[in-house]
């Protein structure tokens, strides 16, 4: 049998220490064996005794990754062992040569303590290198394979196989382990993508901190702590950029959904770090402080206690000391960019895009929106696409629309699971209200356009001691134009709406009402959306005066949703169909209150006249007047009628006719419990068709 390893790894340069040590070591083996036998040799001699193997791992990449795992000469010789299957299948045929049996192709334990453990002593001493706490087998270097259909297999029967992640590693292969591809992102660094004067302070001021701090040599955790999850991911590739190394995301969420909360493979993520020179980032750890995530919250804080580098948190609440690791982690708050920051960032971006907008609207959008930088860059993005395929259809388009409509579609995205979002079709030129109401609702909608000018500018912002929202009720009976109305400032301020039924998050479990309010209002955090709570009815009473339990927990939850409106940056709108039902302590927390009465008869005329399309086939016949006088009715039911009516005229294939709205009348008076009596339908009772 043949001796010959000639193979060219010059390229990698790191691989040719470990191959050059294997081939020294076969080369002895196989020498023993051709010399005093022609046969397989059953493997009682010593073969690294008779010389002194060449020290070859001086590469320097050898003795960072030895240094790294602290690693001696004999575990990196076990590793070279291992390696040297995956290089050439002839390595594999010299093992079950040298071990006599041709289906080991992978050393053993015992296989490697003859070929590199000295005597018998030495053997026995160096078994230790292969026990749980050792650094192969602790650190996921070396996975213990046992032999197939072995009932209780001794140590030495296991074969040594390399992990594959260190394989990766020795092979130079990019991309990430295969293990923590659902659960990690590898971010590369972006370079310096803002200004110094378009970053947050933070921003500005923790690179330079860590770049300072890296000169020590020393271990170091930060923890970034707010709303806004992109926000801080922003910050923590500003901190890797700045330092020229990649960030290595791991997402917290998708490890706790993995089996045993994914314990396994913590210590697979810092070994994935340091082969990507990347900065470790754990999003959503404050998810770990449950009771039932101790165990992976341990093993998580040990890892770090040990990593050497930078580690990177963040979330919501406030930083929990750890009881068992002294882990010394600075928290620093973050806060999204401001509103002269966006306004800086659309600039920017507007710039870059050719797409010129007034400065009041590039004012608004930054008041409006509060999106980051990536965000911002691409919103500009999609809308410089839809403005490039208008001018190609030769279509006229708002840029400022555009923009609007590609800013909400950054967010929202977890909130479309927990609520109703809807399309605003209405306008104020469809909505018939009393001049003074309409007046009180032009003003919601100025105090929202003028909030940084107010709160920023002005300082007033200085004087509040919570959110710059704005908290409304709107009172008033069943189909009087409440979330008409809502629709009509969604689509004036070009924010997205969602519909919640508070009837539906109430929960008769304690606990649950607040649980699912603030699910809402987290996930609506970064959209700056309008929230219409609807049948607010179902939480809100006269409930100062505590009776009972019941009412000291419904208590609770009300003061819960009024702090959660408080402190929302955007627009939230109660609905209430009885506002008697509310309580004067509970109102007065209220920025606005909004009473909707029932049409009279002037704005009845009008909504008759606004309901039906101009293109439908509306007979001239119609009374407008006489409807509008002689039947009290909402908007609501109003429109019903004229639904009704218009699909009878199809159905009979004529106008809609005075006999078409007497017929649906009919029909909306049974569905309100109602009886139309022939008197009110004076000269037109014989057009009433049963």
């Amino acid at each position: 049998m043949t001796t010959t390893f000639e193979l060219d790894f010059d390229e990698f340069q790191p691989l040719s220490a470990f191959v050059r040590r294997v081939d020294f070591f076969m080369g002895q083996a196989l020498q023993h064996a051709e010399n005093l036998t022609e046969t397989v040799p059953p493997l009682p001699f010593d073969f690294a005794a008779t010389d002194q193997p060449p020290t070859v791992y001086a590469h320097p990449a050898v003795l960072s990754f030895a240094q790294a795992f602290q690693l001696n000469e004999f575990e990196l010789d076990v590793i070279a062992l291992a390696l040297a299957p995956e290089l050439d299948l002839r390595y594999g045929a010299t093992y079950a040569y040298l071990q006599a049996d041709p289906v080991c192709t992978y050393p053993t334990v015992d296989f490697a303590l003859k070929m590199l453990g000295g005597d018998g002593g030495d053997r026995l001493q160096r078994r230790h290198h292969f026990s749980d706490d050792a650094p192969l087998i602790a650190q996921h270097i070396i996975q213990l394979v046992p032999p197939p259909n072995s009932i209780k297999p001794s140590l030495i029967s296991h074969f040594l196989v390399l992990d594959e992640q260190l394989m990766r590693l020795l092979f130079q292969q990019s991309g990430l382990d295969q293990r923590l591809k659902n659960l990690c992102e590898l971010h590369t660094p972006r370079g310096k993508t803002l200004q110094t004067s378009l970053c947050t302070p933070l921003q500005r001021n923790l690179p330079l901190f860590i770049s300072a701090h890296c000169d020590q040599n020393l271990p170091l955790r930060l923890y970034l702590q707010g709303k806004r999850p992109e926000t801080y991911f922003d910050t923590a590739l500003e901190i890797a950029s700045a330092l020229d190394m990649g960030l290595l995301e791991v997402q917290i969420s998708a490890l706790l959904t993995l089996q045993d909360h994914g314990c396994g493979l913590v210590p697979f993520i810092f070994r994935e770090a340091w082969f990507q020179n990347a900065l470790v980032y754990f999003e959503g750890i404050d998810l770990l402080w449950r009771d039932d995530y101790q165990r992976v919250n341990r093993q998580l804080q040990g890892a770090i206690a040990r990593h050497q580098g930078i580690v990177i948190f963040s979330g919501q609440h406030p930083w929990q000391p750890s009881m068992r690791e002294t882990l010394g982690v600075i928290s620093f708050p973050v806060e999204p960019p401001s509103n002269e920051q966006r306004q800086q960032y659309w600039r920017q971006a507007l710039t870059a895009a050719e797409i010129s907008i007034p400065t009041i609207q590039l004012a608004q959008l930054s008041d409006r929106y509060g999106l980051t930088p990536n965000q911002i860059s691409n919103a500009v993005a999609i809308a410089q696409k839809k403005l490039q395929w208008h001018d190609f259809t030769a279509t006229n388009i708002d840029p400022f629309q555009e923009l609007c409509a590609a800013a909400r579609l950054q967010s929202g995205h977890s909130l479309i699971t927990l609520a109703k979002k809807i399309e605003p079709q209405y306008t104020w030129a469809d909505i018939v209200l009393p001049s003074p109401i309409l007046t009180q609702l032009q003003g919601i909608c100025q105090e929202a356009e003028y909030r940084d000018l107010v709160h920023e500018q002005w300082g007033f912002s200085e004087k509040l001691s919570l959110g710059k929202g704005l908290n409304i009720l709107f009172a008033g009976a069943p189909g009087t134009g409440k979330t008409m109305t809502a629709e009509a400032i969604a689509n004036h301020l070009q924010l997205d709406l969602y519909k919640i039924d508070l009837s539906q998050i109430i929960s008769k479990y304690i606990g649950e009402t607040e649980k699912n309010l603030r699910k809402i209002f987290t996930a609506a955090a970064d959209t700056n959306a309008i929230l219409l709570f609807d049948e607010a009815d179902a939480l809100f009473g006269k409930r100062s005066e505590i009776q009972d339990a019941h009412d000291r927990y419904a208590n609770i939850e009300v003061g819960f949703l009024l702090q959660q409106m408080e402190e929302y940056e955007g627009i939230t709108i109660l609905t209430t169909n009885l506002r008697s039902n509310m309580d004067t302590a509970f109102e007065r927390r209220l920025r606005f209150i909004v009473e909707f009465p029932k049409p009279d008869v002037g704005d009845r005329l009008k909504i008759w006249q606004q309901t039906f399309p101009t293109i439908a086939p509306v007979s001239p016949d119609i009374d407008w007047q006489f409807l509008a006088k002689q039947f009290d009715l909402t908007g609501a039911n109003i429109k019903n009628i004229a639904l009704t009516a218009a699909f009878h005229a199809a159905d009979t294939h004529t106008e809609i006719t005075m006999a078409a709205i007497i017929f649906a009348l009919k029909r909306e008076y049974q569905k309100m419990g109602q009886i139309l009596r022939d008197k009110e339908l004076g000269n037109y009772s014989r057009s009433r068709q049963d």
